[in-house]
């Protein structure tokens, strides 16, 4: 894949002959090399491993079909609102703009889509960065960083590994530095917004956590508890006792991380909050 790759690339900056590539690539303007890299990137593309080598010798997926893989405890998870951050692009995008969007990536489907996640259903002044942010979050657009491919993954998983381990961090308020960029604007739960629960400083020279609600404080216990004792003994639960058991997700429910009490969810719930439903019958 990483060959096929980087051949298409070089062949559309008009560099061909195998033998030369890397002078040829160097002979080419930066605006050369820009054009063609935007013309054949994409997010599910460029950001993951290359397989086939000493270090990855098979691909993540395959080796995970076939039972071939390390057999230790995981713990997986991802934000409820992941994909807001990624939106930011999105920031004054018209419904025309949103629509045309949503029919770029989904194609025969953009008309179900467009039905699902209505642009007229967020609110304004923000309203293309939520309704983007909201697609993006439960298809997993970026790099399959969502949803329902996070609970597929974990679904799969725990075919093979019972110590499998599913959370959703769901701090709605959870502090954000795009609150200050942006007057007004709702981050919710959205990328990375979990880890100053877990490193107080993340982010800059004051903590985080100096802005924590009481309620928020709790959740930044339980969470470092949590992973703490996940780290020590392959389970969540071992040094946990003050708080909800988080069981396997082979029992069908996962970990919701919220302020005021994390609890276990079920799995159908978690799948019809993000439409997995629908989302996998267009996959």
């Amino acid at each position: 894949m990483a060959t096929t790759r980087s051949t298409a690339y070089a062949k559309a900056v008009g560099c061909t002959d195998t033998a030369a590539l890397a002078t040829c690539l160097r002979a080419r303007s930066g605006s050369d090399l820009l054009a063609a890299s935007r013309s054949l990137a994409d997010s599910a593309g460029t950001l993951l491993p290359t397989s086939g080598t000493p270090e990855l010798p098979r691909d993540p997926k395959t080796a995970l079909g076939s039972g071939r893989f390390n057999n230790v405890p995981l713990l997986i998870g991802f934000n409820h609102d992941e994909a807001r951050l990624f939106a930011l692009g999105y920031l004054g995008a018209t419904k025309a703009t949103y629509e045309q969007t949503i029919r770029d990536e989904y194609g025969t489907h953009a008309d179900a889509v467009l039905a699902r996640y209505p642009y007229d259903s967020c609110p304004s002044p923000y309203t293309g960065t939520y309704a983007v942010g909201h697609v993006w979050t439960d298809s997993g657009y970026m790099i399959g960083l969502g949803g329902c491919p996070a609970q597929q993954l974990a679904q799969d998983f725990t075919v093979k590994q019972a110590r499998t381990y599913f959370y959703e961090f769901d701090d709605q308020d959870a502090p954000s530095s795009l609150s200050a960029a942006f007057p007004g604007f709702d981050a919710g739960a959205t990328h990375a917004a979990e880890i100053p629960y877990i490193w107080a400083y993340s982010g800059g020279d004051e903590p985080v956590s100096a802005q924590f609600t009481a309620a928020q404080r709790k959740l930044a216990k339980e969470t470092t508890n949590y992973w703490g004792s996940f780290i020590r003994t392959g389970s969540p639960n071992a040094h946990a006792t003050d708080q909800a058991t988080w069981p396997s997700y082979r029992s069908g429910r996962l970990m919701s991380l919220r302020p005021g009490g994390s609890t276990a969810i079920a799995s159908a719930t978690y799948k019809a909050d993000h439409q997995c439903g629908f989302r996998n019958s267009i996959a």
